[in-house]
């Protein structure tokens, strides 16, 4: 389903002007004024997706205004996180994987702070922008370039909750102490023989 071609507006309409375009169609629409159930239901699913600007933002990014399942993702990233600093074999894994989110958590929030101000700095730039005529393409083209960086925005902030959601997720578990590194004592089992050997008892 395309949202804007079932309310029969265009991409780049205002809030406003999609919510005129709905309870237009809703009226012809509804099975008590001569419409069909599957065709005001259809109406109804398109309006919910660009009905208000995070969930259209949403919808122009990916197809799709459904919020993500933001437990089940923080689960499956702290699992995918967890096995890669333990393959990493890095020794306190738990503290790596933690310290890997949150650095996520703050290259998406300098994400948004980026695409902001290219918002902005567009936003400046229509409203110098007057065409001579009636063809308006550059406007046109601009807004839709803003439509789609509110959607990049949308994604990041999803991603942060991720993030978050995955920090809380980790932070649910501790190491236990290390065992002893065998290694590591027979090296020092080995210095303090080769030491001995040498005059020097009780140096190790």
């Amino acid at each position: 389903m395309n949202a804007y071609e079932t309310l029969g507006v265009p991409k780049d309409a205002t809030q406003d002007t999609i919510k005129k375009a709905y309870k237009k169609k809703a009226q012809n629409a509804h099975p008590d004024r001569g419409g069909t159930e599957e065709e005001f239901k259809d109406l109804s699913t398109a309006y919910s997706m660009v009905s208000s600007p995070d969930s259209r933002a949403r919808y122009d990014a990916t197809g799709d205004a459904t919020i993500p399942d933001i437990d089940a993702k923080a689960r499956s990233m702290a699992i995918q996180a967890i096995i890669q600093f333990v393959e990493q074999g890095c020794g306190n894994y738990l503290l790596e994987a933690t310290k890997a989110i949150q650095g996520g958590i703050q290259k998406a929030n300098a994400g948004i702070k980026e695409t902001e101000a290219k918002i902005a700095k567009l936003e400046k730039s229509c409203k110098r922008l007057k065409p001579i005529g009636k063809d308006e393409f550059l406007l046109d083209a601009i807004k839709n370039h803003i439509i789609g960086y509110q959607g990049k925005i949308v994604l990041l902030k999803d991603q942060i909750d991720v993030f978050n959601r995955t920090v809380e997720f980790l932070a649910m578990f501790e190491l236990e102490a290390s065992e002893p590194d065998n290694h590591a004592d027979i090296m020092a089992q080995m210095i303090a023989a080769a030491l001995s050997a040498q005059g020097f008892q009780g140096a190790v």
